[in-house]
């Protein structure tokens, strides 16, 4: 642990010592250059001495580079061309001290060779250290269009969930750890678990590292990730210590899902969104959260049977489609009396109805069970029809039923635990039934999705 101390001590000395070969070797090939073209009695010492002080320096910088990059924070793929034409260049300086001093002797225009060998080395250490530091597309990001074209790098949406419902996108492992691989695990995974910190799963994040606790469930303030992450740049606890560090809705994101609790297989439509956040995921993965009717997922259900919808006319069932380019149907039934029969007809579209209306035609609480197969039915009118509590157990497998019309039916207070256990619903239309205003009040106020209405 002390050795590590040590080494990551004087490893952060490199960023300040790394310009001094360049400046010094710089300085003497301009003096080389400019003593030639003026054709002045400049002596030599000191070229000589300028590139032995460029040597020296260029020692101490690969020096710190090393002890700076064996912390394990830099990623060996991302720092090994910058190591080693770091190292190339030390060599390159001291043979060139070497020529200018006179001590080396190869051939005939050594010294105009080791000035442009060790200025090109010089470009492309230079280069991969900023790339480094500051991210690849660095040194291009305000270039022209016509320089950028050819070397600015586009950077890649993380993911993007353009197509997918967010009933279906888990927190942790689509949207946090997609960014954890992008930015932490690379030094914080099985192999590397720089720190004790191993990245790769939230389990493993939990176990926290070599300083303890990574994260606190709630609070993002108080958790280490968090703050290295939000650090000022140039503090030495910042993370990551390399590349590009995480961008400003990145660190949002980081944030919300500290603060919303630390959960394996949270949905992301279990957590209430505020606009803030429903832009910030809307950036970063190109979510749409707002709410989408059932009935788009249904695009691809298989045509209607124009003969089929013939014959529910004949039972007394009026139907109609209710949306371009959607194979979905509302059927009214405009008897006195439904049966059975009838419903068994409707049955034959199960896929295809989103929307019933049977009204004062005596449907009972057994036939109920049979409108619960409906199973992509969102809307459902059964007013004025002899209903109880008993009956209304059976829709609790409606997954998708938004509205629900039970006026003038028998249904009290019980049913509310039915409608509250139902997540699509969303309104219940209640007026002139046994359901008491009092639990209506509380309903409303413990379901904030749901709203039911004792009145028009």
């Amino acid at each position: 642990m002390i050795v590590f101390d040590i080494s990551s001590f004087f490893g952060r000395f490199h960023p300040l010592v790394v310009h001094l070969p360049i400046g010094f070797i710089f300085l003497a090939i301009f003096l080389e250059i400019y003593v030639a073209y003026k054709k002045l009695n400049f002596s030599r010492r000191i070229i000589s001495f300028c590139w032995f002080l460029g040597f020296i320096s260029s020692f101490f910088a690969a020096l710190f580079g090393w002890l700076l990059a064996s912390n394990g924070y830099y990623i060996e793929e991302n720092i090994y061309i910058h190591r080693w034409s770091g190292i190339l260049i030390v060599f390159l300086s001291f043979i060139g001290w070497g020529i200018k001093a006179r001590i080396i002797n190869l051939f005939k225009s050594q010294d105009s060779f080791i000035n442009y060998t060790v200025l090109i080395f010089l470009l492309i250490v230079g280069h991969q250290g900023g790339n480094i530091t500051h991210g690849e597309n660095y040194l291009f990001e305000y270039a022209p269009d016509f320089v950028k074209k050819y070397f600015y790098k586009e950077k890649n949406q993380l993911i993007s969930y353009k197509e997918k419902e967010i009933d279906s996108i888990e927190v942790f492992s689509e949207l946090i750890l997609p960014v954890f691989e992008n930015k932490c695990i690379a030094c914080h995974n099985n192999d590397i678990p720089s720190g004790g910190l191993n990245m790769v799963s939230l389990e493993k994040i939990l176990v926290g590292g070599a300083a303890g606790s990574s994260i606190i469930d709630g609070n993002s303030l108080s958790s280490p990730i968090f703050k290295r992450i939000t650090l000022p740049q140039s503090h030495s606890k910042f993370m990551p210590p390399s590349g590009e560090p995480l961008t400003y809705d990145e660190i949002n994101l980081i944030e919300w899902w500290i603060n919303n609790g630390i959960k394996n297989n949270i949905k992301l439509i279990d957590i209430e969104l505020s606009n803030e956040e429903e832009l910030l995921l809307a950036r970063l993965f190109e979510i749409d959260t707002k709410p989408k009717p059932w009935y788009e997922k249904l695009k691809n259900l298989e045509e209607l049977n124009p003969e089929e919808l013939k014959k529910l006319e004949v039972k007394n069932l009026s139907w109609k489609q209710l949306a371009n380019n959607y194979p979905v149907i509302e059927i009214k039934f405009n008897g006195n009396d439904i049966s059975d029969d009838v419903l068994n007809e409707i049955l034959k579209f199960n896929k295809h109805v989103i929307s019933l209306t049977i009204k004062n035609s005596g449907l009972n609480d057994s036939q109920i069970n049979i409108i619960s197969k409906l199973e992509n039915l969102m809307i459902l009118n059964i007013q004025n029809n002899p209903i109880t509590d008993d009956g209304i157990k059976s829709i609790n497998s409606l997954n998708h039923l938004e509205r629900l019309n039970l006026y003038g039916t028998n249904v009290t207070d019980k049913s509310l635990e039915t409608f509250a256990s139902i997540k699509s619903l969303k309104k219940i239309y209640l007026w002139n039934t046994k359901v008491s205003k009092e639990k209506i009040d509380e309903f409303n106020q413990e379901n904030k999705s749901k709203e039911a209405l004792l009145d028009f």
